[in-house]
């Protein structure tokens, strides 16, 4: 039976290994010339299994206001009339409310666990290969709860912290959270499966999908392909192609952005989040990656300046964690957000069509999980 995945992004490549390992005859079909060019190819890093957490929740609603006048730290809205973003923005807001932010916290966090136990096969069969660690992840809390530690203890997990100019003085430390090179895992990861097997169609673009009596025909501007079953890994682009079915995508792009240095006198060995203006401090090699924000429905000189405010930040925390260059141009990518956080996986209405997009920023935690997840479905 042949399978087409559509996207070759993280998410993408671990939905074909895992429909490849069940005997499916998988392609590819990537718009990009390589995987792994979308949201990603420069993310924070992290896989974070122990604080996998909706973008929308109680705190963030309270800066909402702020967000629209741009004085919301680490997030950024913009306003706009159009019909798919006013859907899109009005189910956001009410997934921040406490009970639905409770829902989906529980609903992310067995996702993650069971990602974390899949990603296991992916760090015995190349992890070196992606830059991978098991160093854990520390987040720096605004406000102090139950499960915080000082900041001291909190050095005895990344010493470089004593080095660093933090306004926070407690934390929390998760032992088993990972980091590793999103972009590296997809491109060797599509090589084996090459080597195994699974056909790539790079450059091309996927136009229209039809429903025919025995399958799907994919009509692409290198010509139409005929499969048994599709599973859209397409990201931003899946709600064009759902529209055309007279599906809707509740999908948006947020973006979000990111800088690469070498590695400083005070770098980070440990994966560390600010919470208070949600940046990211991950070591993947011997590389700082920094990334972070939430930039939604924002003009192009908006983010670059949200960016370089972001790079300020960072400079300002860590002086000395990496060789920073002010002439870098930043890295904005745009992730695939439903309003509650959670991806779409599964079965589609329409018979042979399945799901898997709309993992926002944790594309490359859930991955793992949500690739069995649809390629269940498709066994079903």
């Amino acid at each position: 039976m042949r399978v087409a995945i559509i996207g070759a992004g993280v998410v993408g490549l671990a939905t074909a290994h895992a429909l490849q390992l069940r005997g499916y005859e998988v392609c590819v079909l990537e718009a990009a010339e390589h995987a792994g060019c979308g949201a990603s190819f420069a993310n924070a890093g992290q896989l974070a299994y122990s604080n996998a957490t909706p973008l929308g929740s109680p705190a963030l609603l309270r800066q909402a206001f702020g967000m629209l006048l741009g004085r919301a730290k680490g997030v950024s809205v913009g306003i706009g009339l159009e019909p798919r973003y006013l859907r899109w923005v009005s189910a956001f807001l009410w997934q921040c409310l406490p009970h639905a932010c409770r829902r989906n916290t529980t609903d992310l966090a067995r996702i993650a666990e069971r990602s974390m136990q899949r990603m296991a096969i992916y760090r015995e069969a190349f992890g070196e290969e992606y830059c991978h660690r098991t160093t854990g992840k520390i987040v720096l809390l605004e406000s102090i709860d139950s499960t915080a530690e000082t900041l001291q203890a909190l050095t005895r997990y990344e010493p470089a912290l004593s080095n660093w100019q933090l306004n926070a003085t407690h934390g929390s430390y998760a032992a088993r959270d990972e980091v590793g090179d999103a972009r590296r895992f997809t491109q060797v990861l599509a090589r084996r499966l090459g080597e195994q097997g699974v056909v790539f169609m790079m450059n091309t673009s996927v136009e229209h999908l039809q429903a025919e009596n025995r399958g799907w025909r994919v009509h692409t501007n290198q010509g139409d392909h005929q499969f048994d079953k599709l599973v859209l890994c397409s990201g931003n682009g899946t709600p064009e192609l759902l529209g055309k079915l007279n599906i809707h995508a509740p999908v948006y792009p947020v973006a979000g952005f990111s800088y690469s240095f070498p590695a400083g006198a005070h770098a980070n060995t440990t994966s560390v989040t600010i919470a208070e203006h949600k940046i990211v401090f991950s070591r993947l090699g011997e590389l700082i990656r920094i990334a972070g924000y939430a930039s939604i429905h924002r003009p192009a000189s908006a983010r670059l300046k949200h960016a370089r405010q972001m790079l300020a930040v960072a400079k300002s925390i860590a002086p000395q964690a990496a060789v920073y260059d002010d002439q870098q141009v930043p890295w904005i990518g745009f992730r695939p957000a439903t309003p509650s956080s959670l991806p779409l996986v599964g079965a589609s209405p329409l018979p042979g069509l399945y799901y898997n997009f709309g993992h926002g920023m944790l594309g490359w935690t859930l991955c793992a999980a949500t690739a069995e997840q649809v390629a269940e479905a498709v066994e079903r």
